[in-house]
């Protein structure tokens, strides 16, 4: 998909900011060569901005900058997703234990206003990052709810990795109707406060881009990854 250039010049941070969203909702692909001339082209922009803008991308590990080379999209780490989906499981469901103990009119219509939302885009799927948006709003709601924002923000602090996985999910599987009816069972289990389904639910849930992808990330997606 070609990406119009903006018709006014743009601060670099505002180019670092949309080069981030692009590469963590894979309109840039992990392994992906990006150049300067191009860059600076798009956003009518000096080379020498943009070499801060791939900088601040670098720190940040989205890019690696390699001398003599370029610059690539950097590449996902399996292995790190396999145990940050453990971590989740991990802390959703110590999360969502808490939480069931703590059920209020409020946590359960916030949440039924996200499957709303939900439902919304099932009747126009447009834009996959829109429904990933929607979905892991869904799970904040648990953690902010139970004072546990630090915890989401741990999360969040591997979207280099575990965000671009779950995009690479949405965007091939397209379940958004599973992904929905596994929403609606995690609302009953905290509406009915329904412990013993905590873990089969989340251990089931959060794996599930491991399943749905399955014999694919090592025969279509193989690029995507560190060998």
């Amino acid at each position: 998909m070609e990406i119009k250039s903006p018709t006014v010049k743009m601060s670099t941070e505002e180019i670092y900011t949309i080069l981030k969203q692009e590469i963590l909702t894979l309109k840039i692909l992990p392994g992906e060569l990006i150049s300067e001339n191009d860059i600076s082209k798009r956003f009518n922009i000096s080379r020498t901005p943009i070499r801060s803008v791939f900088s601040k991308l670098s720190t940040d590990k989205l890019v690696e900058i390699r001398p003599q080379k370029g610059t690539y999209v950097s590449l996902l780490d399996f292995e790190l997703i396999k145990q940050l989906i453990f971590m989740r499981i991990v802390l959703e469901i110590n999360v969502v234990n808490d939480a069931i103990n703590h059920v209020t009119d409020e946590l359960i219509e916030e949440m039924e206003e996200n499957l709303a939302k939900q439902r919304a885009f099932l009747a126009n799927p447009t834009k996959p990052e829109d429904f990933y948006l929607i979905d892991s709003e869904l799970h904040h709601i648990c953690f902010r709810m139970t004072h546990k924002e630090k915890l989401w923000d741990i999360i969040q602090d591997f979207q280099v990795h575990y965000t671009r996985f779950r995009m690479l999910d949405i965007v091939v599987t397209k379940k958004y109707e599973n992904l929905y009816e596994e929403h609606c069972m995690f609302i009953n289990i905290l509406r009915n406060k329904q412990s013993n389904e905590i873990v089969p639910f989340f251990e089931g849930h959060l794996k599930g881009g491991l399943d749905r992808l399955g014999d694919r990330l090592k025969r279509d997606f193989k690029d995507y990854f560190v060998q």
